[in-house]
Formats: structure tokens, C-alpha cells, sequence
């Protein structure tokens, strides 16, 4: 009987506890009212004060859990002047959004190609995101700048491309920059291994892939060989072919292992490889071209795509990051308009949890 009671206590408590956390996530740290009441609650507010913390290793302080909050309401003013004026978001630009980032995510981790969705999506929940989460942020990525162009224009068109000399003396001041690595285009045919536990699994794949080896070694073709046997779904039906990869990339050579990485970039143009071993599989890889490194000159074409110039790469970057400052200059002018007729209350006793 005691012992009953004891654990009665225990679950009330438990249950008591839970209750008082609901009440904490949903208690009001602000109201918005631009076009309908909006409340902000400390479940809105804690994610971005956590995620604060872990950036900056730190206990935030009120001021820093204020600054927290005001995002919030200014996104919130945002959001009900976009619905009050029209101005949304399509399908379309969500995804032209989408492939930017994958795009963009590829060349700072020194990829030579867009990530794939698969990357994408593995990368988001590594980030502790969910993929619903992580749309609504780029779909409101969009909402701001389309609700900036929509309303102040003038500001952004204000934004000049940099003239030549202006290209020139950016250049000139960030050479090193323009230094680019040794990059090989290659194909593979790959047989994952991550799944085979015992030694005569691991065998029969070894066993497998030198089988593949000798029929390229026969003349087989390599595309046909990659379609057939291939287990890479991103790369099978392409003839195998990787793109073009930078022999700098922590990324790779953690993913793949030092020992395959180093093993790829001692292959010559037309030389085609043994069976590799990675941390993830088995390997047969062909190298079709290679750049090695060197500075690219100001009127030369970024390698290894080869589509731009540097000059004209700068001046797409200054151009970029001129609309960007004014976009940002105009974004807290309409804010500030928002503010002045928006009925916003921030309830300070709610910021300590």
C-alpha cells in the first residue's frame, strides 16, 4: 500500500510538472495587431533563444532575449502586411529558392555541382530542423524580398553594378581568393558496403567488383556497366559521372577516408582504377579531365565550369551584395512604418523560464 501511494505521488508529480511546462510553452510574451491579433509565446520565443545559446556558447541575458523577440514581431508584422497587401509566395519561387541554397551550400562545402535532394534533406535534419521547418524559413526568405520590391523598388533598382575598375581593384585586393584547387572530373561504379556485416558478404562484393573491373578491362563500356551494376542512384544512370571534385574538401575526404580521397587524385586523364576501398564502399573510378591548381586571372573563366569570368563573377558578387545592403536598408524602414500603426505589447515577465 505505501509503495502504491508513493508511486501515486510520483506520477502526480511527474503530471503536475508536465502541466506547468504546457502552461509555461503557451504563457504570452507579446501580442501583434496589424491586420488581426497575433500572440507570441515563449514556445515561439525558447527555440530561438536556445539555438542563440548553443551559437554563441553562452547564457543570454533579458536584453539579448528582447533583441530574440523583436524578430519575431517584426515577422509577424511582416507576415499580416504581406497577407493585408497581397504579396505572396509561389510554388515556383519556393523551389527556385530551394535549388539556390542547394547550389549555393555545394560551392562553400567546394562541391563542383548542386547538392542532391537527398543531401539536402539529410543536411537540414543534421541541423535539427525539420524539412516543414526548414521551407517556412525559405519561404519567408522570399516574402521579405517580394514584399520589399513590391513596396520600395526605387531602393533597389537605386543599386548599380560595379564598373570595371571597381572590379578590377577587388581583384587586385583579394587575389588569393581566386586561387583555385586541383579538380578532377571522374565516374565511378560503386557497391555500398555499409550494410554487409559478416567477412564472406564483404568478399563476395570485393569478388563482385573485380568481376566488374575485368569486363571494363574486356572493353565493356562504363556507362553501360555503371547503369547495370552501379548502387549510387545519383550517378548510375549518367554514366557513373561524379563531376567535377576539388582535391580540398574536408567533407569528402571525412565522408569517403583520406587513403580513397588520395587514391583519386593520383588518377591521370583516361586512367581508370583498381577496386577502391572508402569508408562507405567499393569503388571502379575513371578520371575523364584535370585542372590543376592555379590562380585564375582576372579575364579568364572560373574553372571547372567555365562559364563566367572572373571579372564578370565579381561583378555579379558586388552587384549581389549592393542589392542585399539595400534591401536590408529598406527592409527597416518598413518596419519602422509597420511599428508606428501596429499595436505591439511585450509582456517582460514572460521572458524568464
Amino acid at each position: 500500500m505505501k509503495r502504491a501511494i508513493a508511486l501515486l505521488i510520483l506520477a502526480l508529480a511527474a503530471a503536475a510538472a508536465a502541466s506547468a511546462q504546457a502552461i509555461t510553452a503557451a504563457k504570452q510574451v507579446a501580442t501583434v495587431k496589424l491586420i488581426r491579433m497575433e500572440n507570441i509565446t515563449v514556445s515561439q520565443l525558447k527555440p530561438q533563444v536556445d539555438a542563440w545559446e548553443r551559437t554563441y556558447s553562452k547564457t543570454s541575458t533579458r536584453e539579448d532575449r528582447v533583441k530574440l523577440l523583436d524578430g519575431l514581431i517584426n515577422r509577424s508584422l511582416l507576415e499580416q502586411a504581406a497577407e493585408r497587401d497581397k504579396v505572396v509566395v509561389s510554388e515556383a519561387e519556393l523551389k527556385a529558392k530551394v535549388d539556390e541554397y542547394k547550389r549555393i551550400t555545394a560551392q562553400q562545402r567546394g562541391l563542383a555541382r548542386d547538392l542532391t535532394d537527398a543531401e539536402l534533406q539529410s543536411m537540414v535534419k543534421a541541423s535539427g530542423l525539420t524539412w516543414d521547418q526548414f521551407t517556412r524559413q525559405l519561404r519567408y526568405g522570399v516574402l521579405v524580398a517580394n514584399y520589399v520590391r513590391a513596396k520600395r523598388r526605387a531602393d533597389l533598382d537605386a543599386a548599380k553594378p560595379p564598373t570595371d575598375q571597381e572590379c578590377r581593384d577587388y581583384y587586385d585586393a583579394n587575389k588569393k581568393s581566386f586561387f583555385v584547387d586541383d579538380y578532377l572530373r571522374t565516374r565511378q561504379i560503386y557497391l555500398d558496403t555499409r550494410g554487409l556485416t559478416t567477412r564472406d558478404e564483404r568478399e563476395k562484393a570485393m569478388k563482385q567488383a573485380q568481376d566488374i573491373l575485368r569486363q571494363l578491362k574486356a572493353g565493356a563500356a562504363f556507362a553501360d556497366l555503371a547503369a547495370k551494376y552501379s548502387e549510387d542512384t545519383t550517378t548510375k544512370y549518367k554514366g557513373g559521372d561524379m563531376g567535377w571534385l576539388p582535391r580540398d574538401t574536408a567533407t569528402a575526404a571525412q565522408t569517403f577516408g583520406k587513403d580513397f580521397w588520395d587514391d583519386l587524385f593520383r588518377l591521370k586523364p583516361g586512367q581508370t582504377s583498381d577496386v577502391l576501398l572508402s569508408n562507405v564502399g567499393l569503388h571502379i573510378v575513371q578520371c575523364s579531365e584535370a585542372i590543376g591548381a592555379h590562380l585564375v586571372g582576372f579575364d579568364d573563366k572560373v574553372p571547372p565550369q567555365n562559364e563566367v569570368t572572373v571579372k564578370e563573377f565579381i561583378r555579379m558578387n558586388l552587384l549581389a551584395s549592393r542589392q542585399q545592403a539595400a534591401l536590408y536598408k529598406a527592409l527597416d524602414d518598413i518596419i519602422a512604418e509597420l511599428r508606428k500603426t501596429a499595436e505591439i505589447r511585450v509582456f517582460e515577465d514572460a521572458l524568464a523560464w
